[in-house]
């Protein structure tokens, strides 16, 4: 599903319509910002510290603040612009994530001068940096706004809305209120729900 993803963002980008008249020229950026998950749902199946074959259900609404940072580099051509990118997420209390992704993003309207609201989505996978914390992919569609300061530098501000699903290396048996080793975990996911917004400085 992400190596699909992946291709059809690069497509998109490709077009010869988005692309005509215009060679590609390299843009980089640094971003921020925060991604507010509101809602999760999941399931598990695991041996008890018991040694009983047990599984739990999630479906819970509940806020979720995590801050994320990001390195970005990519070609732009016209009113399309590709970023491949990485930093560091947090996705749940007490883990870090470093992201891997692809961005894609498109401008509305035919001003010459790349700026004014754009329309965004992006894919990526997240990859543990801390012991016993959560694999994740998450996705991301949405739209923004560029402030373009000089010919060369710009400000964009974005709204989105994020999906990300995991699954955990470690889980706890509401129960025994136990934490299952991942040796014990025979299946295990959970699907997050968020709003994110953000803000990068494009050069």
């Amino acid at each position: 599903m992400k190596r699909r993803f992946a291709i059809l963002l690069l497509i998109a980008c490709l077009q010869p319509s988005l692309f005509a008249g215009e060679r590609p020229r390299f843009t980089c950026g640094v971003g921020w910002g925060s991604v507010t998950h509101f809602y999760e749902n999941g399931y598990s199946l695991y041996i008890t510290p018991d040694k009983y074959l047990a599984e739990n259900f999630i479906n819970d609404w509940k806020l979720n603040f995590n801050a994320a940072f990001e390195l970005r580099a990519g070609i732009a051509c016209r009113r399309c612009e590709l970023y491949a990118y990485s930093g560091y997420r947090g996705y749940a209390p007490g883990t870090l994530q470093l992201p891997a992704g692809l961005r894609l993003q498109l401008f509305v309207g035919r001003q010459k001068r790349v700026e004014g609201c754009f329309l965004t989505a992006d894919s990526s996978v997240g990859i543990p940096l801390l012991k016993g914390e959560i694999h994740s992919f998450s996705a991301l569609c949405g739209g923004g706004y560029r402030l373009r300061l000089s010919p060369s530098f710009a400000i964009d501000y974005s709204l989105v809305l994020n999906y990300g699903r995991a699954r955990p290396n470690k889980i706890t048996d509401p129960i025994s209120n136990q934490v299952i080793d991942t040796e014990d975990i025979r299946n295990a996911f959970v699907n997050q729900f968020g709003i994110g917004i953000g803000m990068a400085l494009v050069f």
